[in-house]
């Protein structure tokens, strides 16, 4: 599987305003926010009194700059919010969290780390989404002279900051870091994505073949009722999916951790994966798809009712957290992240 070094600019939601090029991260965030929204969806979106579901996702990159949205958007920070709700709510007692096996601002000590572990890994920047090269006991591994590029250019902040305008991660700790493998890549691993709102799971779409290139996805409704959202990956109907094959005490397992995460924030989307034996934490996401996904008018409508959006104060802007998440992040963006953790 090729790396994935992130975008080749540009790139989705990027490519939307094309012909702008790199004068596009030059325009005010509220006016970038527009074009992006207009190229996608034909049609000018309501950010100051948003009702439907990508509207509100445009109102939070312009509004909500609480700590536990800046939380999601940095992965180390996640993982430590994650394990803290393991050990505290038996709902999520038996989730399990990749470990972290290295940490660095730079690629000197790369070299160094791949030599003294061999194991299955994933590698990564903290603060951003979508790059990833596979590395350790794998023929599919980078050389060492790729990997270096690849992290040189990772650790840096990128467009998810810089062009779309996504706070969370312009909040989050620049570097890169190596956790451990969930499953094989030649198994069947599962990704589940769940939206949730004030801690409640409302929908699923579940994607299989994580770690090749025939990845199909399937919708479910809160009761796990195959439903249609609206992507252009989602298969027929009679094509059985892997929410159904779930046994009813691991279903309850599944919603009992996705609850337990998602407590603290008004929305967002709880990854998990499944090997097939354990429910694995992925990430959770602030910014689902920058707002620039195709939804049905039935899941525009319905997710835009069940959101309450927080208050803003005097300045335009949410930043009251007292929630535990909050907490978390303010402890871990103290912590820098150490080369040849």
């Amino acid at each position: 599987m090729t790396p994935g070094r992130g975008p080749n600019q540009p790139r989705f939601p990027l490519s939307l305003i094309h012909p702008l090029g790199p004068l596009f991260r030059r325009l005010p965030l509220s006016l970038r926010r527009h074009l992006l929204y207009l190229r996608h969806h034909q049609q000018w979106g309501n950010f100051r009194n948003p009702k439907k579901y990508t509207e509100k996702i445009q109102w939070r990159i312009l509004h909500d700059r609480r700590d536990l949205i800046a939380l999601t958007c940095d992965k180390a920070a996640s993982k430590a919010y994650v394990n803290q709700i393991i050990a505290q709510d038996p709902r999520a007692r038996d989730l399990r969290v990749a470990q972290i096996t290295w940490t660095s601002k730079d690629n000197r000590s790369l070299r160094d780390h791949l030599k003294q572990n061999d194991s299955p890994q994933v590698l990564k920047p903290n603060h951003s989404s979508g790059r990833y090269a596979f590395i350790g006991s794998s023929d599919q591994t980078p050389s060492i002279e790729e990997l270096t590029r690849l992290v040189s250019a990772w650790a840096q902040p990128d467009e998810e900051s810089e062009v779309f305008g996504h706070w969370g991660y312009s909040q989050a700790r620049v570097g890169v870091l190596s956790e451990e493998r969930i499953g094989r890549l030649e198994g069947n691993l599962v990704e589940i994505r769940c939206a949730t709102f004030s801690g409640e799971p409302i929908s699923y779409v579940v994607t299989t073949n994580v770690y090749t290139r025939d990845q199909i996805s399937i919708a479910y409704d809160a009761d796990f009722n195959r439903m249609k959202i609206g992507f252009k990956t989602e298969v027929q109907a009679h094509q059985v999916g892997a929410l159904e094959q779930l046994s009813e005490e691991r279903r309850k397992e599944l919603v009992g951790i996705i609850r337990a995460v998602s407590a603290p924030f008004d929305h967002v989307r709880v990854d998990i994966y499944d090997d097939g034996n354990a429910f694995w934490f992925g990430e959770l996401t602030s910014y689902p798809s920058s707002g620039a996904l195709t939804y049905t008018s039935e899941v525009e409508r319905r997710r835009g009712d069940i959101w309450k959006l927080p208050p803003t104060g005097p300045d335009g802007f949410v930043t009251d957290d007292t929630s535990q998440a909050a907490d978390i992040w303010c402890q871990s963006r103290t912590t820098p992240l150490r080369s040849g953790h």
